[in-house]
């Protein structure tokens, strides 16, 4: 598959998200269902850090700790139901290739939100740093 393909079928899952944003249970299903499932191997291993900083991202708008727009969070979802979903564009059972096309939907959301998430790891690190919750709006 090339990018566009990748990105239309990305679009599918992105408009499911809908149906997760305004479900915090839901969505905190899906997240959890998303930790279980991601591994630091094969294609998600290069991404790794941003997937855990999207995983962190969504974590803390779930908790009400952290600030972030409509748009991010969708793409967010999108990317996530599309990870948990295990029959997509290449089916995840097949050894390594099963998360190649995974692994692509990460990078183009992860490249739609760099910004977001660079913020994202800067605030994570003056939370550190202070060692309480700092709310952020974006």
């Amino acid at each position: 598959m090339n990018n566009s393909e990748y990105e239309s079928e990305y679009k599918k899952y992105r408009n499911k998200a809908e149906e997760y944003i305004n479900d915090r249970e839901k969505t905190r299903n899906l997240l959890e269902q998303a930790t279980k499932k991601a591994k630091k191997q094969g294609p998600l291993d290069k991404i790794w850090d941003d997937i855990q900083l999207m995983f962190g991202l969504l974590g803390d708008w779930l908790s009400g700790t952290y600030k972030v727009s409509t748009g991010t969070i969708l793409a967010i979802l999108g990317a996530v139901i599309y990870f948990v979903t295990p029959i997509d564009a290449i089916a995840d059972f097949i050894p390594v290739l099963g998360w190649m096309d995974d692994a692509a939907v990460f990078t183009l959301v992860i490249n739609q939100i760099r910004a977001e998430l660079d913020r994202y790891k800067e605030r994570k690190r003056w939370v550190i740093h202070l060692g309480k919750p700092a709310f952020v709006k974006s």
